[in-house]
């Protein structure tokens, strides 16, 4: 199954590598696209959006959110 991360900050970042290192697929998106291309660097598949993201998935679709609380 393929897993969009949604948000790459510390622990998002964190997360996407511990779930590739897992074995899974992972489409990394953030509004920082050098992360989420660095993340595809190491194994991610890239996302220049969330509306991009979501055509990579296929149903039942799975994205993991990580945004910051303020």
């Amino acid at each position: 199954m393929r897993i969009a991360m949604i948000g790459l900050g510390k622990m998002g970042y964190s997360m996407t590598l511990r779930l590739l290192k897992g074995g899974h697929e992972v489409v990394a998106v953030d509004r920082n696209l050098d992360v989420a291309r660095d993340l595809a660097a190491q194994g991610a598949i890239f996302a220049e959006s969330v509306a991009d993201a979501v055509t990579k998935l296929q149903a039942p679709r799975v994205a993991w959110v990580m945004v910051p609380r303020r």
